[in-house]
Order: structure tokens, then sequence, then C-alpha cells
């Protein structure tokens, strides 16, 4: 539909479902009051609506829409439903104005993309029933600056923080055991990392375009690094000082070896 001049929406009491794409595009709509009964929003509900600032999720919703905020660069605060259990592909994406969100302890899952370019981001808390960070979850987020994560997780996958420019602290669980390629790549603001004890693989280009980095400890379980995973900037260049450390006659020292990087047993 042409929605273009649409400014508000209040939607009758027993509406339960928003159907996919039902106000996408609907770039002046400011105010959208959801019903109590709602129970469903779904894809691209509410895709690039510009001009909404606020937006309250009510309690019966456990799912948002693949990309139903995606866009919504006016978007400000949002109140999730403390039984939302899954947050879907691209929910938030592109969401500028988002400076923080409470996700609810009852979500299990937050999809590949969800908050990704939400460059206004500037801390997130992990719920404790996260087991995975996906692929490009909180890629360019710009301004995000700490990250901690709980303890259940076990995976970082592609990109999931890719290009987040000013993030400086990253508390990592430590049950984790796989990071995948370019999961940190082009932070640039990272000078530390911990890796915990029993992470098996580090993908390729990890930590790649992270120059103050400088030096990083391999734990012994891992059995796996990837191309560039560390001590490369952004351009792919050789970062001549990088240091690592860890068993002799590990994937670590090869890996120093094969880069021509320095070497310490640790």
């Amino acid at each position: 539909m042409d929605c273009k001049g649409l400014e508000k929406v209040f939607l009758p009491a027993d509406v339960t479902a928003i159907e996919k794409g039902a106000f996408s595009g609907c770039v002046r709509l400011r105010e959208a009051a959801l019903p109590d009964r709602l129970t469903r929003i779904g894809t691209d509900a509410f895709r690039n609506c510009e001009s909404i600032t606020s937006v309250t999720i009510p309690e019966g919703v456990t799912e948002t829409g693949e990309g139903a905020f995606a866009g919504c660069v006016g978007l400000s605060t949002v109140r999730l439903p403390s039984r939302l259990e899954r947050i879907s592909h691209e929910a938030f994406m592109d969401c500028t104005s988002l400076t923080n969100i409470t996700i609810p302890e009852h979500v299990k899952s937050i999809s590949s993309g969800a908050f990704e370019g939400c460059t206004g981001l500037i801390d997130i808390t992990i719920p404790k029933a996260v087991t995975r960070i996906r692929e490009r979850t909180f890629a360019r987020c710009n301004s995000l600056v700490s990250v901690s994560m709980p303890e259940g997780v076990t995976s970082i996958a592609d990109e999931a923080f890719e290009a987040c420019g000013h993030l400086t602290s990253v508390l990592l669980s430590k049950r984790l055991t796989n990071i995948g390629d370019g999961a940190f790549a082009g932070c640039g603001e990272l000078s530390e990392m911990v890796l915990p004890k029993i992470v098996k693989n580090i993908g390729a280009r990890a930590f790649m375009g992270c120059p103050k980095l400088s030096g990083i400890r391999i734990p012994d379980r891992t059995v796996e690094i990837g191309e560039k995973a560390f001590g490369y900037d952004d351009t792919g260049e050789r970062i001549s000082d990088f240091v690592l450390c860890g068993r002799s006659g590990s994937p670590a020292e090869q890996y120093a070896r094969i880069n021509g990087f320095s070497f310490m047993s640790c």
C-alpha cells in the first residue's frame, strides 16, 4: 500500500498479528500503538519506517519477525516483552539512533544481523540463555565500547563483531571453543584479548585490523588458527612487532613462524 503520508497508527484491540511488510516503507510514520493481544509481528512489518522513534512490543510476542524494524533510523527507544525468546534475523538492523536496549533474560537466540549497523549502540548485555553469537549480529556497531558474554556462549560466528571500531573491552565466556572468520576484524581500538583455555578454533581474519592488539596468548588446546587471524592491519599488511605466546611446538608457534612473528613459549 501507499503509506508515505501515514504518520500515526492505532490498531484495534483484537488484532493479534501484523503481517509481512504491513507498514514497510511508511517513512513518515511517527507513532504505532500496538495492541496488548498482539502475538506476532511479521517479516519486514515496519522496515524503513524512518520517522518512528519508539516502540513497545506487547507481552504476548515471543519472537520478532525477520527485519521487522530494520532501517528504522529514528528508532531510539525499544521496549521488548519479558517473554521474548528469539530476536530474528536483521530485526533491528541499521537502527542507527538506538543507543541501548535491554534484552530480556528469556531470550535464547539472537539471530544473524539482528543488531548489525546499529551505529549508536554503546553497550549490550547478552542474556544467560544465549549459547551462540551468530553471524554479523553486532557488526558495524561502531559506538559499541564493551561486551560481556554469559558463561553459556560456546561459539562466536563469522564477522559477529566486525567493524566495531570503538570496542575496547570484551569479556569472553570460559566455555568458548570457536571464534569464527573475521569475528573481531576491524575492531581498531581493541588492545587486549584474553582467550579462554578451551578455545579450539580461531578463524581466518578473526582479529585482522586490530592494530592496537600487540600480542596474544594462544591456549594449549587450540588446534587451528586461520589465515591472517591476527597480526595484520585492515589492509592485510603485517604488524611487525606483533608477538605470539603459546606452547612450544603448537599451532601458535607454527603460525608465528609462517607469518614471521616473534614467538614466546608460555
